[in-house]
């Protein structure tokens, strides 16, 4: 009887590591695929982004220019924060 519980409890185990863990491990080793390059290549989320980067960027530039002093202060506290 004692042979027979322990070989129920062999196949669960068995069972239980081969059909349900084996697949979430080698589900989780795997490494994520790499994004996608655009023909510009850049990565595809900054290619996204397009227009609205440009734009905030070209802002910041013409900031730059019209008030050095602010610019200047930012970059003071973010410097001076770290």
């Amino acid at each position: 009887m004692a042979v027979l519980k322990f070989i129920a409890i062999a196949i669960v185990l068995w069972l239980l590591v081969f059909r349900l863990l084996m697949p979430i491990l080698r589900q989780l080793a795997t490494p994520p695929p790499a994004p996608p390059m655009s023909e510009s290549g850049r990565d595809a989320p900054m290619a996204g982004r397009g227009a609205g980067y440009e734009d905030n960027l070209q802002a910041a530039r013409q900031l730059a220019r019209q008030d050095p002093k602010v610019v200047a202060s930012v970059v003071k506290e973010w410097v001076g924060s770290e």
